[in-house]
């Protein structure tokens, strides 16, 4: 079993946990939502951050402090999970990452 807060209106679900994981999967697997990268662009995308980044702290647009928040050198892989939305009339997950 698994147990998981909803979506809304805090509440508490119990979800068999072979369910669970089989609904991420669907998600997952579902083409219009996500897609496979053929690698990881985190280094890219943080040369192409830190590079605004330092743009606009030399333009006076954001100070150190901002600069420090928004520019995390030591990144964590993200954690998928998926909130069950009672919410609603037909069932569904509401997908959510974090680091």
């Amino acid at each position: 079993m698994t147990i998981k807060p909803s979506d809304k209106g805090g509440n508490v679900v119990i979800v068999d946990r072979v369910n669970y994981i089989a609904m991420d999967q669907q998600i997952i697997q579902d083409g219009s939502i996500y897609e496979v990268l053929r690698g990881d662009p985190t280094k890219k995308y943080l040369v192409e951050l830190k590079s605004l980044l330092d743009d606009a702290l030399t333009a006076s647009l954001i100070l150190k402090d901002k600069f420090n928040f928004v520019y995390v050198k030591n990144q964590k892989i993200a954690t998928f999970y998926a909130l069950p939305k009672v919410h609603k009339k037909h069932f569904d997950w509401e997908t959510h990452c974090f680091r």
